[in-house]
């Protein structure tokens, strides 16, 4: 029932979605890169806000560690719990507000499952040819009978990772551990599916080397006034509640 509500309205979308780019690019491979690219700009919202969330964690762990570090020191047992959780009410925080770290890719998993449900049952793309892979419903087989897609996901993955901005090593270590998590579960996938999930991961590692370049190289972008305010702080001060409904919204449409 849970996969009924959450996920095969996904799959509905993204099937209908896919077919209509074939179409229109005459390429099921190509379709495949316009899918991704169409869901990344569909899920940026829900991402920014994923973000805003992860900064939201990373900033009172930066403020409780030093002070749960002094309490462990000084105290043991029963006193110890006791003096933590007064320290968690003082700062309004629960433990399990701790999965705010993991928002990002929590967001990004039923987009996934809805695109491996989907390719895994087209009819359409089994048999069909791209490049180097033989069949786009199977796995590729590149070196010798191994996988190569998956590898080169995990790769993008990791580089994304690595290249985003204010990421502590405990969210790379994170990273690395849910990019090895998604090579051990994705190594028998289609490589029609591999191709979409890395494509996605693609965009996202693009838009942070961007940053990199844009900082490092001291590049001043001219904003876009609309009513005497720059567009980009318009976009900024925007709730979270206004961007998750244009997305949905969006992806109605």
């Amino acid at each position: 029932m849970l996969y009924q509500y959450t996920i095969y309205p996904i799959e509905c979308i993204y099937k209908v979605l896919y077919l209509f780019f074939a179409e229109a690019l005459d390429h099921y491979g190509l379709a495949l890169i316009a899918l991704s690219l169409l869901t990344s700009v569909i899920i940026r919202p829900f991402m920014k806000w994923a973000a805003k969330l992860q900064k939201e964690e990373k900033r009172l762990q930066d403020i409780m560690k030093p002070q749960i570090d002094a309490i462990k020191s000084k105290s043991t047992g029963a006193e110890q719990y006791q003096q933590i959780q007064r320290m968690y009410q003082r700062y309004g925080y629960h433990p399990v507000m701790a999965i705010r770290s993991a928002v990002g890719v929590m967001l990004q998993i039923p987009f996934l499952m809805a695109a491996f449900y989907m390719l895994s049952r087209l009819p359409e793309i089994q048999g069909v040819t791209w490049g180097f892979v033989k069949d786009l419903g199977k796995p590729d087989a590149l070196l010798s009978g191994y996988n190569v897609f998956p590898f080169l996901m995990t790769v993008v993955n990791l580089l994304g990772a690595y290249t985003t901005s204010g990421f502590s090593k405990r969210d790379r270590l994170q990273a690395v551990v849910i990019a090895g998590l998604f090579l051990v579960l994705l190594y028998t996938a289609p490589s029609a599916l591999l191709v979409y999930w890395t494509c996605n991961n693609f965009w996202t590692l693009l838009g942070n080397l961007e940053d990199i370049i844009i900082k490092k190289c001291n590049i001043n972008i001219p904003d876009v006034w609309v009513k005497g305010r720059p567009v980009n702080k318009l976009i900024n001060e925007m709730p979270d509640a206004l961007y998750i409904f244009l997305a949905l919204a969006v992806t109605v449409c």
